[in-house]
């Protein structure tokens, strides 16, 4: 009979065994527990970088029209909308005037009932279907506004402009100092093609586009139509004779593209490049006479003070700071890496400066009391007169732009970013 084989005993563990498997399960317990916990952690903290970074700043409110507040997320759509078409380049200006476009945007909206005018909800609706934009509110105000603006300048401010009125066809030029002046009123005289003359002497920015050209122009609205902001352009157009040339006229108000600079080069490093400073004179006749003061001893930054037509500097004595060899190319780079420590430049010409005053030749090719203004200049015409219309109800609004640099930046940044999508 077969032997049976005896089951193997039961071992049983030691007290200092059990002991060692208790501690060893509530390590791993506690290992667990650990991970879970930093896990929880990295989630929470990625989590809240996306908040921080992404959603945070959508709530943050931007600007304030009286009671309403616009945050963040409405301004990056307007933003978005407003900027569609224009190059990357131009967002920092857009994003600038974007914030105009809502405030005015509202303003128009709560004023526009006052003159009678109103859209419905249906119209809106159609328009953003038709663009194919959600009813979100950023978009529906831009329409909403759109609309209104284009209803007020056709049924209200169109009748605010003239349909006709006084306008003399006009060719002009500014020239930049007297002797320039009689110069080219001698050889007018003589019978020299007076737009020929313009286009090679001319230093105002409008008659130099033109070619001396500025076609009609209606009396009252010189500033508006061409944006020369000259009393004394006007008062001359409007006293000639048609054919006749007035003698030069000195406008100590106009803007010209031309100014003369002095240069005085105070140190000189390898690696910093030229500390300057300068002085920007509107004519060469009167740089040579600031220069010839600087020969004898007087001071340079209080002739900048007193004469300089740079506001960026005149204030600090004509101080620029210091420029690179490689950092531009403009006039008063090239002409301080010429010049040594302490001496002056000759009056230099840069058509990149702007300074005040010239002497204007104007000739009425013609006249005529009621002439009907161009379809463009009615236009703008009213486009002004709502602007105008908006400044003045502005005044009676509590505005505050809220919005910071950084904000602005961040706004930037996004709409690029969904560009490059």
């Amino acid at each position: 009979m077969a032997k049976k084989s005896r089951p193997a005993p039961v071992r049983v563990p030691t007290q200092r065994q059990l002991s060692r498997w208790r501690r060893e399960r509530r390590m791993q317990r506690i290992t667990i527990i650990a991970g879970c916990l930093f896990l929880a952690f990295v989630l929470a903290y990625v989590g809240y970088g996306y908040y921080a970074e992404e959603l945070k700043p959508l709530g943050q409110p931007v600007l304030r029209v009286d009671d309403a507040v616009f945050k963040m997320d409405y301004y990056l759509k307007f933003l978005r909308l407003y900027s569609q078409g224009q190059e990357d380049a131009m967002l920092p200006t857009i994003a600038e005037l974007a914030l105009g476009a809502i405030e005015q945007g509202e303003i128009i909206r709560r004023e526009a009932a006052g003159l009678g005018f109103a859209v419905a909800k249906e119209e809106v609706e159609k328009e953003l279907k038709a663009a194919g934009l959600s009813n979100h509110r950023a978009y529906a105000d831009f329409v909403t506004a759109r609309l209104l603006a284009s209803r007020m300048l056709q049924d209200y401010f169109d009748s605010r402009v003239p349909v006709s009125c006084e306008q003399a066809y006009v060719q002009a030029m500014l020239l930049q100092d007297e002797d320039t002046a009689k110069g080219v009123a001698e050889r007018i005289a003589a019978g020299e093609d007076f737009l020929a003359l313009a286009k090679e002497f001319s230093v105002e920015a409008v008659t130099k586009t033109r070619g001396g050209d500025l076609g009609w122009v209606p009396k009252g609205y010189v500033d508006k139509v061409f944006g020369i902001s000259s009393p004394i352009f006007e008062e001359i157009v409007f006293s000639l004779e048609p054919g006749a040339v007035n003698p030069p006229v000195y406008d100590a108000s106009v803007t010209k593209d031309i100014g003369y600079w002095i240069i005085e080069v105070l140190e000189k490093d390898e690696s910093k490049g030229r500390h300057i400073r300068g002085i920007l004179l509107g004519t060469k006749k009167e740089a040579m006479e600031i220069r010839e003061r600087l020969e004898n001893g007087e001071d340079f930054a209080a002739l900048a003070r007193e004469f300089s037509q740079d506001e960026a500097s005149k204030e600090d004595g004509g101080d620029l700071g210091w420029v690179q060899r490689w950092s531009s190319t403009s006039t008063l780079v090239q002409l301080a890496f010429r010049l040594e420590p302490g001496s002056f430049s000759q009056p230099t010409p840069d058509i990149t400066s702007q300074t005040k005053g010239g002497y204007w030749l104007i000739k009425v090719v013609e006249r005529d009391t009621g002439r009907k203004l161009d379809d463009n200049i009615r236009e703008s015409l009213k486009i002004d007169a709502l602007t105008q219309w908006l400044d003045e109800v502005s005044k009676g609004h509590n505005v505050e732009r809220l919005l910071t640099q950084e904000q602005q930046m961040w706004a930037i940044k996004k709409v690029l970013k969904d560009r490059s999508k």
